[in-house]
């Protein structure tokens, strides 16, 4: 029995596996050195966006159809689209540990016309705007259970020649200690910009940057292992890479392997309990 037990903590504890695209197919990477794996079972459409929902992965391809791999199985599970909502969401996260968050998009321009939730059991449940706002920004890679940031704009935050900025556009607790935060730039589209930076405990600001170029807070997506910051390329504006930020304000691109990207924490197949 003790040995059992061992075996499946274990397998709870290990770490989440990178799941990321390849050639329009889902493969597992090792972050560290990018080698790749398929996946044995792919969805029945590429993927456009990813997330996990406890040990289940969620995946929407661009018709908008919401897939979720389940008990070694893809499965439909509903559609997203019409009604003035695009069927490319906005993005997929993690937020909540056991659900998948899909947010849409609306045909206006700007607009986030709700958002889609699936459980890890298959569940389905569909916000408005007022209630997907009750939620949080549609922006967010850190953990729920961290709560929120502080108010306001850090000391030592400046915004080029126009000095300290007036407002955020992103400001969440970072699991580094202190906050991430993006001070607001004027859109260039029909979303907030701004350039990602982190603001130490000790109040101290560092840009993340990927060589040399400024990452928009959108490619934010969530943290894994080590507590790396994975950041979607194509959304922060340098292109189709997958990056990982390490608390050290260093950033790097993963090779072979573009978006979209999801930290999956599937339990080890040897170590599965029998259903």
């Amino acid at each position: 029995m003790i040995p059992l037990l061992l075996l499946l903590a274990a397998a709870a504890s290990a770490d989440p596996r990178l799941v990321c695209s390849a050639d329009e197919q889902l493969v597992v990477v090792t972050p560290e050195t990018g080698a790749r794996k398929p996946f044995e079972q792919q969805p029945a459409e590429p993927a456009v966006a990813l997330a996990a929902a406890a040990d289940t992965l969620v995946a929407v391809s661009s018709s908008g159809a919401v897939a979720q791999l389940r008990d070694g199985q893809w499965r439909d599970v509903t559609r997203i689209g019409g009604n003035g909502t695009q069927e490319r969401p906005l993005r997929v996260d993690s937020r909540y540990p056991q659900w998948a968050t899909i947010w849409l998009r609306g045909d206006d321009p700007g607009t986030i016309p709700g958002a889609v939730g699936v459980s890890a059991k298959g569940e389905v449940r569909k916000y408005n705007t007022a209630d997907a706002r009750k939620m949080g920004e549609p922006f967010r890679a850190a953990p729920r259970a961290l709560g929120q940031a502080e108010a306001g704009v850090p000391a030592g935050l400046t915004a080029g020649k126009g000095g300290a900025p007036k407002d955020l556009a992103f400001n969440e607790p970072s699991p580094w200690g202190g906050r991430l935060v993006a001070a607001a730039q004027p859109a260039e589209g029909d979303l907030p910009s701004g350039a990602l930076v982190y603001v130490g405990k000790d109040g101290k600001a560092r840009e993340l940057k990927f060589e040399g170029k400024k990452l928009d807070f959108k490619g934010v997506a969530s943290y894994g292992p080590g507590q790396l910051l994975l950041i979607d390329g194509a959304s922060a504006g340098v292109g189709r890479r997958v990056l990982l930020a390490a608390p050290d304000g260093r950033v790097r691109a993963i090779p072979g392997v573009e978006p979209p990207c999801a930290w999956w924490p599937a339990p080890a197949p040897s170590a599965a309990a029998p259903r």
